[in-house]
C-alpha cells in the first residue's frame, strides 16, 4: 500500500473575521522546513459565564506539525490535549509546544488547567470540493474584503432550479437577512473554506437538505433559544438552528461557533432531526447521530 504524502492546506480568512490572539499556532507538513501561521477565531463557551475562547482549523494528508506558543501566558506549569484516549504527546518548551498528528482529530488544547479559555483545534482530513459549474449550481461570489448578504431572497432563484440543486457559497463573510434563513428544501449548501455565514437557519417541514462544506456558522454572538437544531422553540429569542419537522437532514462537516453549553462543536453528521444533546461537557468533538435517539462521541 502506498504511503501518503504529506499534504497541509490552510484556508483564507475573510477580512472583518472576529480573531483570538491568546495563541500563535504554525503548521508545517512532517519533512518541511517552512512553518504556515494559522490564524484563530475568536468563539465563546459557557451559556451563564460567558468567556471568550479560541478555535482554528486546517486540512491534511499523512503527517503534520503543529506548533502552539502561548504569548499571553505569564507562566505555563501544564498543557493538557484533550481527547487524552488520542494519547498525543507534545513536545514541551517554555510558552511553547509542538506535537505531531498522523491523522484527523478534534483537539481541545487547555493551558494550566484553563478549560474555558483553550484552543478548539480541528484538524480535518482533505475533502474533494465539489464542481460549481454545473447547471444546477448557483454560486454566490464572495469577497475577502467587505460582507456580503444572504438569506431568504436567494430562495426564490434556488426553487426556480431542479430539485437537488447546490448552492456554492465561496469565501467571505455573510450576514443573514433578518437573521434567520429559512432553508429551501431538496437543497445542497456548500460551505467553501473561509466562508463564514452570521446568523441562524431553519428548515420547517422541509426535506432533502444537505449543508457541508469547511465554512463557518457563526452564532456565538447570538442567544440560543436551545441547544442545537433543537425543534422546540422560544418566543423572544433568536433561534440559531430550527428544523421543525424536517427530514433526510444532513449536516457534514460543518464547523458551528455558538454560545451554548460549553461547546465549540463540529457536527462530522447528523441524520433527521430533532437532535437533543444530553447535558454534558465536552471541548471539542465529532458527533454522529446515529437515530433520533442515539449518540456517538469521541470523547476524551
Amino acid at each position: 500500500m502506498a504511503q501518503k504524502r504529506n499534504q497541509l492546506r490552510m484556508y483564507p480568512v475573510p477580512r472583518g473575521a472576529v480573531l483570538q490572539e491568546d495563541y500563535c499556532l504554525r503548521v508545517r507538513p512532517v519533512g518541511t522546513q517552512d512553518w504556515q501561521e494559522l490564524k484563530t477565531y475568536r468563539v465563546k463557551v459557557d451559556m451563564h459565564d460567558v468567556r471568550c475562547a479560541s478555535m482554528a482549523c486546517f486540512d491534511f494528508e499523512g503527517s503534520v506539525e503543529v506548533e502552539i506558543t502561548f504569548p499571553k501566558f505569564y507562566t505555563v506549569y501544564r498543557v493538557d490535549i484533550r481527547p487524552l484516549s488520542l494519547g498525543i504527546r507534545a513536545r514541551a518548551e517554555a510558552k511553547r509546544i509542538t506535537f505531531t498528528l498522523d491523522r484527523p482529530a478534534n483537539l481541545s488544547v487547555e493551558v494550566n488547567k484553563d478549560r474555558f479559555h483553550n484552543l478548539h483545534l480541528f484538524a480535518g482530513a482533505l475533502e474533494e470540493q465539489p464542481d460549481k459549474t454545473g447547471d444546477d449550481v448557483l454560486v454566490v461570489p464572495g469577497s475577502m474584503e467587505r460582507p456580503g448578504f444572504l438569506g431568504d431572497g436567494i430562495n426564490e432563484q434556488l426553487e426556480a432550479m431542479p430539485e437537488g440543486r447546490t448552492l456554492y457559497v465561496e469565501p467571505g463573510i455573510y450576514y443573514i437577512g433578518e437573521c434567520v434563513w429559512h432553508l429551501p428544501s431538496h437543497t445542497h449548501i456548500y460551505l467553501e473554506p473561509g466562508a463564514i455565514l452570521i446568523g441562524g437557519l431553519a428548515l420547517e417541514h422541509g426535506e432533502g437538505l444537505r449543508i457541508d462544506g469547511r465554512g463557518i456558522l457563526y452564532l456565538a454572538d447570538f442567544v440560543a433559544g436551545g441547544t442545537n437544531f433543537q425543534d422546540i422553540s422560544r418566543p423572544g429569542r433568536w433561534n440559531t438552528g430550527d428544523f421543525l419537522g424536517g427530514i433526510d437532514v444532513h449536516i457534514i462537516a460543518v464547523i458551528i461557533a455558538q454560545n451554548i453549553n460549553r461547546r465549540i462543536i463540529l457536527i462530522s453528521k447528523i441524520f433527521r432531526t430533532p437532535l437533543r444533546h444530553p447535558v454534558r461537557t465536552l471541548y471539542s468533538f465529532s458527533v454522529t447521530i446515529l437515530s433520533e435517539d442515539w449518540l456517538s462521541y469521541i470523547w476524551p
